[in-house]
């Protein structure tokens, strides 16, 4: 059948869409994230929280290695406290990645796909290196990701003026199916499930000043799913949507893919915003991620992913 007001039937729109998914197979991309996390308590309730915390640690608190309970509390306790329970009352963080990868896996119903990759990752940019707070300063780390069938590797190798030489302690595995740290680049633009042939199509919509196919369809982990399509730009999608269906239809995930531009023949978006909503329909957070450079499809050397075992101690 073909598609309401349209030109091109529904297995063909469907079948761009799928194909599409498959297009980035490889790649090299640098990106700026801004995350966003909408404050639950205020300036008060976080303190009052700090203060029960404070004296519940000391109850327990044993005096070692020449630090007694006030310095402890001081130089440790309070500040650990004061760090993890800042975005109790709002956070937003700037994070620079860049991040090559390779497909393991070929096209399947579910999402995510398995990955090779490596990455390198400065969370807090901005520091002066001849400055005090550089000297000491380790929230801007650089990683070495690797990944295989059975394990992931992550390895901590230091920042832009410290690194870590105490490999046993700086190493971390952990099962496969956790992704610390990666962005799913192969799916921005693409569809985040493979698209079922019992789609629906349910009309157009323009977004950005293009006109968008709609389909609406259940994926894999039964949420209702929906997805605008352009299909002037070899089937790559600018909005996606899942819902939480009840009593009520709730979204619970939206991504938008703004600014497409070409990088070596793959469209791919400048611009992409994730929010993830709450039960009570509230923001629980927001990422908006601008690619600053990438090039896809990458022939990288065949052991470029290789995990070295004996070199973790594995």
């Amino acid at each position: 059948p073909l598609c309401y007001a349209a030109d091109i039937s529904i297995k063909e729109l469907i079948r761009g869409v799928n194909q599409a998914r498959m297009t980035i197979q490889s790649g090299e991309i640098q990106t700026e994230t801004v995350e966003e996390i909408p404050g639950t308590k205020t300036e008060e309730e976080i303190a009052a929280t700090i203060k029960t915390d404070v004296e519940a640690e000391l109850k327990t608190f044993v005096p070692h290695d020449g630090v007694d309970t006030e310095t402890f509390k001081k130089d440790y306790l309070i500040p650990n406290l004061k760090y993890n329970h800042k975005r109790l009352g709002g956070y937003k963080e700037e994070r620079h990645a860049t991040t090559l990868f390779q497909i393991m896996d070929t096209d399947t119903d579910g999402y995510p796909k398995r990955f090779k990759y490596k990455l390198t990752i400065e969370s807090s940019p901005g520091l002066s290196l001849d400055s005090e707070s550089a000297q000491n300063h380790h929230a801007g780390l650089i990683y070495f990701l690797g990944l295989d069938m059975q394990t992931q590797v992550k390895l901590d190798i230091g920042n832009i003026v410290t690194y870590s030489s105490h490999l046993p302690r700086a190493v971390t595995l952990s099962e496969s199916s956790r992704y610390i740290g990666y962005g799913h680049y192969s799916i921005w633009g693409r569809s985040h499930y493979r698209v079922p042939a019992g789609a629906k199509y349910i009309g157009k919509e323009s977004i950005d000043g293009s006109e968008c196919h709609m389909l609406e369809f259940p994926n894999v982990r039964k949420q209702k799913t929906k997805i605008w399509v352009d299909d002037s730009i070899d089937f790559c999608i600018r909005k996606i949507e899942f819902f939480r269906t009840g009593e009520t239809e709730q979204t619970t995930f939206r991504a938008v893919y703004k600014d497409y531009r070409k990088f070596n023949d793959v469209w791919f978006p400048v611009i992409t915003e994730e929010t993830r909503y709450k039960k009570d329909g509230t923001m629980s957070s927001r990422e908006v991620i601008k690619v600053t450079s990438a090039l896809f499809n990458v022939d990288f050397p065949t052991d470029f992913f290789k995990i070295d075992r004996d070199y973790f101690g594995q």
